[in-house]
């Protein structure tokens, strides 16, 4: 019997694979191209704020509001916003259907560059995580070294966030199946898990 939610996580992550499943701490260093130093000041800024709303709503569950930080006027990052959206509530329900509860996260980000040409800018980073279960907050998962690459745009003397491309196992399954069939395959093999004992 599984007492433990990391120990949830991680069979869940492997039944859910089946489908094509999943649900990531360095010091800043960033080699900038021609940038000032209030525009990297700015940059360096939202991004940390995004993480930080990021790694906040895993432990609340709850959307947090993105609009001071990502341009949702762009017709660039719609595609993005809408992704994303489908892995927040695909993590929320498996959270919330498998009683995994965070107690506490940490991150950093490891800059590699900050590139701006006129009002756009391309920042390339490394995301690194701790994520704490509330049943062994002494064992946390450690994720590291996953790319992230970021554009913002500058609109009225502030960054925003146009995009952030990165590749995951929960951006392959959200790009490679229906919300329904996932909704449906969690529910699948929760079902499963609670017959056999697992829960």
């Amino acid at each position: 019997m599984y007492s433990s939610d990391k120990t949830k996580l991680i069979c869940i992550s492997f039944v859910l694979a089946l489908l094509i499943l999943g649900l990531n701490i360095a010091p800043v260093s960033v080699y900038a191209n021609s940038i000032n130093g209030q525009d990297e000041d700015q940059i360096t800024s939202v991004i940390n704020e995004y993480f930080s709303l990021r790694y906040q709503e895993l432990k609340t569950l709850s959307s947090p509001d993105y609009s001071s930080l990502i341009d949702a006027s762009s017709p660039a990052s719609e595609s993005w916003r809408s992704k994303e959206a489908n892995i927040s509530a695909v993590k929320t329900t498996i959270a919330k259907t498998f009683g995994i509860t965070v107690q506490d996260t940490s991150f950093s980000l490891e800059f590699l560059s900050i590139k701006v040409v006129d009002n756009m800018a391309t920042v390339n980073l490394l995301e690194s995580s701790k994520v704490a279960y509330s049943s062994d907050p002494s064992d946390p998962a450690i994720l590291g070294g996953l790319e992230h690459t970021i554009t913002l745009a500058k609109e009225n003397g502030r960054w925003m966030i146009q995009l952030d491309q990165y590749e995951d196992d929960m951006t392959r399954l959200v790009e490679s199946a229906s919300m329904d069939e996932i909704y449906k395959n969690i529910q699948t093999n929760h079902a499963l898990m609670v017959k056999s004992g697992m829960t």
